[in-house]
């Protein structure tokens, strides 16, 4: 669906799209006790984003010891970035500054998709996908500084 969407806004229909905010987790102690983990922190919960689901899926990875969040999409955004060349030192570099200051234009495309998206020019990156991005990136483009 995300391809369609992006079709979509890429066709200048005059359709409005409205985007929403993703639910977030807005109190830590509570959500320790709603996700039966006392071992969940701010810093834990900021890391996936403050997103119920992420967290939820990180919490069975815990108790099961298996993963059960796929990194498939990241990776084949990834891939469409490699291909399509858009991966360089100074593209890497707006995506680590987009980390900070949210500036749409400064992410690929292809990327936008792990982003937290409430207002129309900023994203905000939820860190585990940061985190994955940063070192699929380091793997298949080894020129990167």
């Amino acid at each position: 669906t995300v391809g369609q969407v992006s079709s979509y806004m890429d066709s200048g229909g005059s359709r409005p799209i409205y985007i929403h905010e993703l639910p977030l987790i807005r109190n830590v102690k509570n959500a320790t006790k709603i996700f039966r983990w006392p071992e969940l922190n701010a810093g834990k919960a900021l890391f996936y984003g403050l997103v119920p689901a992420l967290i939820h899926i990180a919490r069975l990875e815990e108790l099961r010891k298996t993963q059960h969040l796929s990194f498939q999409k990241v990776e084949e955004a990834i891939d469409v970035c490699v291909k399509d060349g858009l991966v360089t030192d100074k593209s890497v570099r707006y995506l680590l500054a987009n980390f900070v200051d949210g500036e749409k234009r400064k992410v690929m495309k292809p990327l936008h998709q792990f982003m937290n998206t409430a207002e129309e020019e900023k994203l905000r990156w939820i860190p585990i996908y940061m985190t994955k991005v940063l070192d699929s990136l380091v793997i298949r483009v080894p020129s990167l500084d």
